[in-house]
C-alpha cells in the first residue's frame, strides 16, 4: 500500500518500486490530469505532479505498461492508486510573543498545538 501524498507534493516514482523485465522499456500513464517529470518513458520519468483534477478527486491511478515484446506475447500493465490529501504549506502557529493582549483581566490560551486540525 502506498502512503497518501500531499496535494502540494510530487509523487516520486522510485517509491513505487516498479520494474519491467523481458523488454527494454515501458510507458507511464495516469487516470488524471497531472504530468510526468522527465516524460512518460519508464526509464526517464522521475515523478508525477498531480493536476488540479487529481487534487479535486483526491486520488490518481498511475499505470505502467510494458513495451510490446517480440513474439506472441502482448504488453503487460499494472497500476497503483494513490490518495492525495490536502496539506497546508507555510502554516504558522503563533507563539506567545506573536500575540498582543490588550485591556485588563486574565487571558488564557488553552488551545494545544495538536488540537489544531488542518
Amino acid at each position: 500500500m502506498i502512503d497518501p501524498v500531499c496535494n502540494t507534493d510530487e509523487i516520486d516514482l522510485s517509491m513505487l518500486a516498479a520494474s519491467i523485465t523481458g523488454v527494454a522499456d515501458g510507458t507511464w500513464s495516469s487516470s488524471g490530469d497531472g504530468s510526468f517529470t522527465g516524460g512518460t518513458n519508464f526509464t526517464t520519468a522521475t515523478a508525477y505532479v498531480p493536476g488540479a483534477g487529481d487534487i479535486t478527486a483526491g486520488t490518481v491511478t498511475l499505470t505502467l505498461t510494458s513495451d510490446d515484446p517480440a513474439g506472441p506475447c502482448t504488453p503487460v500493465a499494472d497500476n497503483v492508486q494513490i490518495d492525495i490529501i490536502t496539506c497546508c504549506d507555510g502554516f504558522d502557529i503563533p507563539t506567545i510573543a506573536d500575540i498582543e493582549i490588550c485591556g485588563s483581566g486574565n487571558t488564557e490560551l488553552a488551545q494545544a498545538e495538536e488540537d489544531l486540525a488542518l
